[in-house]
């Protein structure tokens, strides 16, 4: 039987995993993601003469994304910029802190996002090996809840960053998109 063509509806899952020496750290999750965009950037040129183009190249070179959440989870965001949530006091007095450092470097880390199928089971769009380009763009708006969205680039992985990811991951792949038959969690 051939599976039918893929017809994704809205966002139903975003998870992040740290890119840390060759390893993925646990998947953490964006409660309320509200976007996961992601496209190619390709190095292109033309050749022409005669009056005419005689040759065209392109290759990708990279994807850049943006992603979108509704509430404001401190330790995705940390996973995504590399910065370190603190935890202090006890109930009721708790306080978790997010304080970013001037001149820290931002690390790796992979975005796996799910949407529903409507033609039967979920699709799944990943970016391997992502960097926060942009900082995080918080927003507090009288009346509204807060949302937090950021912007980056993601890069092909080696062969050996490949098997770690797993699945059918391959070499210089920079993303995937997955159409399942059955709906699959995020792994």
């Amino acid at each position: 039987m051939v599976l039918a063509a893929a017809k994704p509806y809205g966002l139903k899952d975003l998870k992040v995993r740290s890119w840390s020496s060759g390893s993925l750290g646990a998947a953490v999750d964006l409660p309320a993601a509200a976007l996961l965009k992601f496209s190619t950037k390709r190095d292109s040129a033309k050749a022409e003469g005669d009056d005419r183009t005689v040759a065209v190249a392109s290759n990708v070179k990279e994807v850049e994304f943006e992603l979108k959440s509704s509430i404001l989870p401190l330790d995705a965001l940390a996973v995504m910029t590399g910065v370190t949530v603190t935890d202090s006091g006890t109930t009721p007095n708790q306080v978790k802190r997010y304080a970013p450092k001037v001149g820290a470097m931002a690390p790796y880390f992979l975005i796996e996002g799910k949407a529903l199928s409507e033609s039967g089971g979920d699709f799944h769009g990943k970016v391997y090996k992502c960097k926060v380009t942009d900082d995080p763009d918080v927003g507090l708006e009288n009346g509204k809840f807060a949302d937090v969205s950021l912007k980056g680039t993601g890069i092909g992985v080696t062969a050996d960053e490949a098997s770690t990811i797993g699945g059918s991951a391959a070499a210089d792949e920079c993303f995937e998109l997955l159409q399942n038959e059955t709906e699959a969690d995020i792994s």
